[in-house]
């Protein structure tokens, strides 16, 4: 978005006009769009007493044993005794299936469940006997008001899902902190703006709650989400609210009810963990748009989809478009000639820097005012969200036929994890480099003719 600024400053000093200057207006009147949409918002309440009886699913899969036991005894702590809590455990597990595993409760039962997530879940669909599911993770864990507070939007009959507020456990490291940033990010603004036309794109996997009628009739297409002849494991959050708004139901956003979850434990899990979300993302936008009943449900819905998948693939052309026609000898164009004026030289290097820092802190407005010790990291993640985030989920598009997890214990063979993260890393590193390449050639240009400016005077 530096260009973008320095384009608005040759549209107003020199009068010349860029198409990439419309494409960066458009993503500002989206996340404008979205602040406007959001400031309203306010999470449900009901003028009567409703509190239907819950059943909890939890997939199990290798989950660590303390966190497990912090996870469902807050779960054991706040519910009633109408409810229930199924911990899914996968066959492969090796830790709940113990003695002692899992905390022993009237309330909580254990089913053993085929590998998958999906496949579990399907089987906790089916024990179920309460009219409403939360889906949960094994390491989240409850607010004394989750499950009160996420079944009050079911008083509409319209309502088919619920979405609960997550928060980090902790912020300790790199991969944490900014998993907590695009994480309040979606809680502060794009939830809310999407909850108030009932179109929530993707209902957390860490803390949602489902119509246990909906979620049985819509079993065979849950399981069955096929992209580019290969089913689906990863994304069965997202998948479900597609299912829930194909067929006309509402999602919303319950920011009242509060659930905690640890995040990633380091910088390399956080970017697997943002490889497999990219990915999920991008089949599920491809899917949708190229349906018609999409555009049917508002157009909130469709326009996030849309711009999540189109934004940085257009970047990355109008920045590799500008380096071709640089070492061809043209005018940018699509680079301000603001930039390119000799008498900016002494400030290129200031101007860029800040400009960066300066798009990440008003684009992350939300997040910083939320948590004000955010301001220390702003720097760092000025520069690691376009520089390493950034080729990391161009990876991801361009790999969305791969639907393995990649984090969920030793569902992946480790061998393969590691050549994964390896291929992600090495792909990633050589777009950084070739970013930040292209974008510092008009500094490198005029570093090195600096002396010559004067040549030019005509």
């Amino acid at each position: 978005m530096i260009y973008w600024l320095l384009q608005l400053a040759d549209l107003v000093y020199y009068h010349i006009f860029h198409i990439f200057f419309l494409f960066g207006a458009f993503c500002w009147s989206i996340w404008l769009l979205r602040i406007i949409r959001s400031a309203p918002y306010r999470p449900f309440i009901t003028n009567v007493p409703f509190r239907p009886p819950v059943t909890i699913l939890v997939p199990i899969l290798n989950e660590k044993p303390d966190a497990l036991a912090q996870s469902i005894g807050s779960m054991i702590r706040y519910t009633s005794e109408e409810d229930e809590i199924i911990a899914l455990v996968d066959v492969r597990d090796r830790t709940a299936r113990q003695a002692g595993g899992l905390p022993q409760h009237p309330r909580v039962k254990m089913l053993l469940a085929p590998p998958g997530k999906r496949q579990a879940l399907i089987r906790g669909f089916s024990a179920a006997v309460n009219p409403i599911i939360m889906v949960t993770g094994s390491d989240t864990q409850f607010h004394r008001d989750t499950v009160n507070e996420i079944v009050k939007p079911f008083i509409d009959p319209k309502v088919g899902g619920v979405t609960g507020q997550v928060i980090t456990s902790n912020d300790r490291g790199v991969g944490a902190k900014c998993y907590e940033w695009g994480l309040i990010l979606r809680n502060k603004m794009i939830y809310p703006a999407l909850s108030r036309s009932n179109t929530v794109h993707v209902l957390n996997g860490e803390c949602y709650a489902v119509r246990r009628e909906l979620a049985v009739v819509f079993e065979p297409e849950y399981i069955n989400q096929n992209f580019l002849g290969k089913l689906c494991d990863s994304g069965d959050d997202g998948w479900m609210t597609t299912l829930l708004l194909k067929y006309d139901y509402h999602t919303v956003y319950q920011a009242s009810a509060i659930a905690y979850t640890d995040p990633p434990p380091s910088f390399g899990k956080f970017l697997r963990q943002q490889l497999r979300w990219n990915r999920n993302s991008t089949r599920r936008s491809l899917m949708v748009l190229t349906q018609g009943w999409a555009y049917k449900r508002g157009f909130m819905y469709p326009l996030q989809l849309f711009v999540a998948l189109i934004r940085l693939p257009f970047w990355i052309v109008v920045i590799a478009l500008a380096g071709v026609r640089f070492f061809m000898g043209h005018d940018i164009g699509v680079v301000a000639a603001t930039w390119l004026d000799p008498a900016w030289h002494i400030f290129r290097p200031l101007i860029f820097l800040a400009g960066v820092i300066l798009i990440r802190a008003i684009r992350g407005l939300p997040y910083l005012i939320a948590e004000p010790k955010a301001w220390f990291f702003l720097p760092a993640y000025a520069f690691i969200s376009p520089f390493v985030l950034a080729p990391y989920k161009l990876y991801a598009m361009l790999t969305a036929r791969n639907t393995q997890w990649l984090t969920r214990g030793k569902e992946v063979r480790p061998a393969e994890q590691r050549r994964e993260g390896r291929v992600a890393l090495a792909y990633a590193s050589v777009a950084a480099a070739l970013l930040i390449t292209v974008i510092s050639i008009p500094m490198l240009a005029f570093a090195t003719t600096m002396a010559d400016d004067d040549a030019d005077v005509y």
